[in-house]
């Protein structure tokens, strides 16, 4: 009888040991990402949650919250989302389950703070706290040239009143020709065809844009060159100033292009009413010189840039692949793309 008890006790004691082992709930590891399209009352947000893949868990709600005051919680908000759960990404031990909300209904020049939460049967998992500032309110207006009676929009974009539209003053030459200092205003249309003109503006080289004077220092946003009356050409910081206006590098492209269909791909969402159509230029090294309309836009500034003992003019660009802006330098002689800024 006792042989037969120690048979039992073993055999008990191998049983228990194949249990399978009881995993507590993790809760959700949650991570607030980038916020991006700040517009006056508007702004996406994203985020990720992962959970244990192997633990039978599975998520219960997901989204953003977001407040005006500092420490924004599930309980403590002015507005949250609920995303739909869908499928998330397995990789290794984590199922990965993305986090993306448009806010609309902001109010224009506010601190909003802002975190990604998700919950499952073991609690509530916090994001890092972000905080944005939305946009001023855009305001309107419109400019006359004298010179040629074309009406141009203009928009107030933080501290600065830009044109909403690009130059188109001047007399059309052929695109295989150098504009020339010979008291004429002379531009490109893309491809020879003054409709292009109407649509995107005039292309300048350099120093036609300039009026044939010399380049300026960094700061100083002085020279007229062929804006109208009481506006001058950009200069490369003003155009910073609008990039962070919009957003930062990353996100201004998308901010800055228009929604219409003028661009192959990607268009953008025209958060401050710049509307950046996609205009190409007219380049040297091309042929038949004009290239990438409906690609790109090509915007000149008054500053020079060195780069690789290299002295040309700052750019910066718009491109229909990305939602980011880009800028470089570029050789005097090409087609470019012009706007003003108000004195």
């Amino acid at each position: 009888m006792t042989r037969i008890l120690s048979i039992l006790t073993v055999t008990g004691a191998f049983v228990a040991s194949c249990a399978p082992e009881i995993v507590a709930p993790r809760l959700p590891l949650v991570t607030t990402r980038d916020i991006t399209f700040i517009t006056c009352n508007s702004a996406t947000l994203t985020g990720v949650a992962n959970i244990c893949a192997y633990c039978g868990d599975s998520l219960i709600a997901k989204g953003m919250l977001w407040s005006i005051v500092q420490g924004v919680t599930i309980d403590n908000n002015e507005g949250f989302t609920e995303d739909a759960i869908g499928f998330g990404d397995v990789v290794f031990d984590n199922t990965y389950y993305s986090i993306v909300t448009e806010l609309e209904g902001l109010h224009s020049e506010t601190d909003y703070y802002v975190r990604a939460y998700a919950k499952n049967i073991g609690g509530i998992g916090y994001g890092d706290e972000k905080t944005f500032t939305t946009l001023p309110r855009i305001e309107r207006g419109t400019i006359t040239d004298s010179r040629d009676g074309t009406i141009y929009k203009t928009v107030k974009i933080y501290n600065q009143w830009w044109m909403a539209q690009n130059l188109n003053i001047g007399t059309m030459i052929d695109g295989s020709k150098d504009q020339a200092d010979n008291e004429i205003i002379e531009k490109y249309c893309y491809e020879n065809d003054p409709a292009n003109c109407d649509t995107y503006g005039g292309l300048y080289q350099w120093n036609e844009m300039m009026a044939y004077n010399p380049p300026e220092t960094v700061n100083v946003g002085t020279t007229q060159g062929l804006c109208l009356t009481g506006w001058h050409l950009p200069t490369e910081p003003e155009w910073r100033v609008l990039i962070e206006m919009a957003g930062g590098r990353n996100a201004a492209g998308k901010a800055l292009k228009s929604w219409t269909s003028d661009w192959w791909t990607n268009g953008g969402i025209d958060a401050l009413l710049f509307t950046g159509l996609p205009a190409g230029g007219r380049l040297t090294d091309d042929w038949p010189y004009f290239v990438d309309k409906g690609a790109e836009a090509l915007f000149w500034t008054t500053t020079e840039g060195t780069i690789s003992d290299i002295t040309w003019p700052w750019f910066f660009r718009l491109v229909h692949i990305s939602g980011y802006i880009d800028y470089g330098i570029y050789e005097h002689i090409e087609g470019l793309s012009v706007r003003c800024v108000r004195d």
